[in-house]
């Protein structure tokens, strides 16, 4: 690879662009012909989306509001989607009794700590590498990318966790669990085995369809699947007679038909011909630059995640843990279907972020961060108003109990509170992902949640002996100095060099040629000899 000042060719369209900011180059094999590429340009072309450079800074600035609420629109359906595939599922178990409802909520809140959130978590990593691959034009990095998560979550983690559910019976009984609900949740978990296999290859292929802004066809697939899914669960729960465990039979069912569409579109739409044309065996390599973001991805979701469960458990120690239990779990999924729109967004960021910088334009991934953040306030503070405002009337959309009800009521303007800075804290860590900063987010989020907000929420509980506004403490502070920490990180980061990094991660001859590559058609640099030096070489040899 060579880095020179000799080499001004523009990065696409043939144009003269303006005076760049970082002035270095470098060259890559481009079709086996040495082309030269500047690192970044600053304010250069956008070859995924508009250029603040061309337009005037506020129609740019609508531009970037439409493109994200266009990725974030169909992303946010799909969450739903989903919810409602999950939910679905459990009120048709609802009405076979209390006993198998409680073993399916407590294996479903096992499984999902254990599993799929460490699945979600490792396939994050693609939002880095295949969002700036596809900035970079590298299209056919992304099937190699997605080949590659889809072995690395089958083999390296499916497996491990497997065994852990193996064991799920036995972890529920140490943990005071009744026996025979652990016993039940165990028999369910293990008709849920083959969601393993499927979700390790569902996840990557979420990413891979986000990361080129693919989200319409995402949406198509959920859509298309949550049809056959609320037959199939009456079928086979009610009809057949399988119990229980039919639910776990639907979920199955229904995510091998979700995943059959969305191969249906990468083979046969012509959308994807270029970032996935065949199976390829430079999959199998390189899988450290996969696990080295893979992991820190993980664990960054995984610390928030069981951070906020811990707080349920908490809220079950607390006087009157019935009351507070009912409470808190309403408060939780009310924030947890008001912020959907909020991760949907996240998601959008972390695809501009990276494509931006994949493509080398540090200026324009600094303003789409820009843009983002104040999509997150501003949806943060809409969500916070309807809370307050309606705060007498959502409990009663989950229960009858008067009490429950004005509970739920009190707890309303810290739930308003939390919804912003929850909307922030969600596009900030997109923008952590989109950049490849996950272990520095996983660090942050380690000391936000783990050594500032549960210890809030333990002091409040155990020694001051607080109401449920102590868990709500608690979370606001781990939120508030997760959020300042995000920041810090964005703001000090220099995001030339972010830039530069991004297109050599994409551009590198590493990642470019094949192993068994055919010979240069044109050499990286001329060779100074001259033909008279090329015809006495030959005649001594």
């Amino acid at each position: 690879m060579t880095i020179g000042k000799e080499f001004t060719e523009p990065l696409i369209n043939g144009e003269l662009n303006p005076p760049p900011i970082t002035p270095a180059v470098f060259t890559i094999a481009e079709n086996y012909i040495a082309v030269t590429r500047p690192l970044s340009d600053g304010l250069g072309n956008n070859p995924v989306s508009h250029d603040p450079e061309e337009k005037a800074t506020s129609q740019w600035v609508w531009g970037e509001v439409r493109e994200q609420c266009w990725l974030a629109g169909p992303i946010m359906v799909m969450y739903m989607l989903h919810y409602i595939m999950a939910m679905a599922a459990t009120i048709y178990v609802g009405h076979l009794g209390s006993f198998p409802l409680a073993a399916v909520t407590l294996a479903n809140t096992f499984c999902s700590l254990t599993g799929f959130t460490v699945l979600a978590g490792l396939s994050s990593a693609l939002e880095t590498l295949c969002g700036q691959a596809y900035g970079a034009k590298q299209y056919h990095l992304l099937g190699i990318y997605l080949q590659r998560a889809a072995f690395f979550l089958t083999v390296c983690a499916a497996v491990p966790i497997a065994l852990i559910w193996l064991n799920m019976e036995r972890i529920l009984v140490a943990m005071g669990q009744d026996p025979e609900i652990a016993h039940a949740a165990h028999t369910y978990a293990f008709w849920l085995y083959p969601i393993l296999i499927l979700y390790s290859i569902f996840f990557p292929v979420i990413k891979f369809f986000q990361t080129q802004g693919a989200v319409f066809e995402l949406m198509v697939c959920s859509a298309m699947t949550v049809l056959f899914h609320v037959p199939l669960c009456w079928f086979i729960i009610d009809k057949l007679n399988v119990g229980y465990k039919g639910a776990a039979l639907a979920t199955n069912i229904s995510m091998l038909i979700d995943l059959s569409f969305c191969f249906a579109f990468i083979r046969f739409s012509p959308r994807f011909e270029k970032t996935f044309s065949s199976f390829s065996w430079d999959a199998f390599q390189e899988l450290g630059e996969f696990f080295s973001l893979a992991l820190p991805s993980a664990t960054m979701m995984c610390l928030e995640h069981w951070s906020f469960e811990i707080l349920t458990f908490l809220a079950g120690v607390l006087p009157n843990s019935k009351l507070n239990i009912s409470s808190f779990a309403i408060c939780m999924g009310l924030l947890s279907l008001a912020n959907m729109t909020t991760l949907a967004f996240g998601s959008a960021t972390s695809v501009r972020v990276s494509n931006e910088l994949g493509a080398g334009k540090a200026h324009s991934a600094r303003l789409v961060v820009a843009v983002s953040v104040a999509l997150g306030i501003v949806y943060g503070c809409v969500m916070a108003s309807l809370i307050y405002s309606l705060r007498d009337v959502w409990g009663w959309a989950f229960t009858n109990d008067f009490e429950v009800v004005n509970h739920v009521a009190h707890d309303a303007p810290h739930l308003a509170i939390l919804a912003i800075l929850y909307g922030i804290g969600a596009i900030l860590s997109g923008v952590v992902r989109g950049i490849g900063f996950q272990r520095t987010g996983a660090i942050a989020n380690l000391g936000a949640y783990y050594a500032i907000g549960l210890p809030v929420a333990f002091i409040s509980v155990f020694v001051f002996r607080s109401d449920s506004w102590g868990l709500w403490l608690g979370m606001g502070c781990g939120l508030v100095i997760q959020v300042i920490c995000f920041m810090y990180i964005i703001l000090c980061t220099s995001w030339d060099q972010l830039a530069e990094e991004a297109m050599l991660r994409s551009l590198s001859f590493d990642s470019r040629l094949p192993i068994l590559a055919p010979p240069v058609t044109k050499p990286l640099l001329e060779d100074s000899r001259s033909l008279e030096d090329n015809q006495r070489f030959s005649t001594q040899s």
